[in-house]
């Protein structure tokens, strides 16, 4: 009994643990890089569309959810999306199957500029 749990630790649970830690630690990689790279985490266009804004970056984009009636951008061309009042946003991103970040964000509250 105690050899069928060794190698079910074995080759289930340690393969499914080295990859649950290569990829975070990818991901702690690719945001200590752009925290390191200020141009990487530099807004190059802003689209908008009926439902919210969306923000390009060097390596990806991400969209801000419009909600409300009469809602402003939230960022300009050549702003941080790491902008003090948006600090948020680096916990937003998310990677999606292409490599880039995005994730639908709704800033429940104070989410216009003044």
């Amino acid at each position: 009994m105690l050899g069928k749990i060794q190698q079910f630790v074995k080759w289930i649970i340690l393969p499914v643990l080295a990859v649950l830690v290569y990829f975070n630690f990818k991901n702690y990689m690719y945001e200590t890089h752009l925290l390191r790279d200020p141009l990487a985490a530099t807004i190059t266009k802003v689209e908008h569309h009926s439902g919210g804004y969306q923000y390009h970056y060097k390596n990806g984009w991400f969209w801000a959810a419009s909600f409300m009636p009469g809602e402003k951008q939230l960022l300009n061309v050549g702003d941080s999306v790491f902008k003090p009042r948006y600090s948020l946003m680096l916990q937003t991103f998310r990677r999606d199957t292409s490599g880039k970040y995005k994730k639908l964000m709704n800033f429940n509250g104070d989410n216009r500029v003044p």
